[in-house]
């Protein structure tokens, strides 16, 4: 994960539920830059665990397991972490309230977004 990019995001405006077209063009520009847009959108994932075997005494049915990703995983961690502080850290704090349940970067993104393009429409 390179991420040479400044995770500083006061210079996007915080969505208030009436401004999205403007919050959403800064705040892409950001998630882009850091490499976590795809995290946004779910198109990446924080990787499922993948195990194997580690057979003890010839035995290829018992043994142990070990965790075969787990750098990847942590990657992925790390990733959806950014994108969930710049996506939180630029909405108005009287909205967050309803993103209160989501876990991953992607549930805050489609937390949002529908409630706001409604009302984004309307104004």
């Amino acid at each position: 994960m390179t991420c040479s990019g400044s995770k500083d995001v006061s210079h996007i405006i915080k969505i208030n539920g009436t401004n999205l077209p403007l919050w959403k063009l800064g705040l892409f520009v950001s998630l882009d830059e850091l490499e976590v847009l795809s995290i946004v959108y779910g198109t990446s994932r924080i990787p499922d665990e993948v195990f194997r075997l580690i057979p003890q005494n010839n035995d290829q049915e018992a043994g142990d397991l070990e965790l075969t990703n787990a750098a990847e995983i942590n990657v992925g961690k790390k990733k959806d972490v950014l994108a969930k502080r710049i996506l939180l850290s630029t909405i108005d704090p009287n909205l967050q309230n309803t993103l209160l349940s989501c876990k991953i970067a992607n549930e805050v993104w489609f937390g949002l977004t529908p409630q706001h393009l409604k009302n984004a429409a309307e104004n």
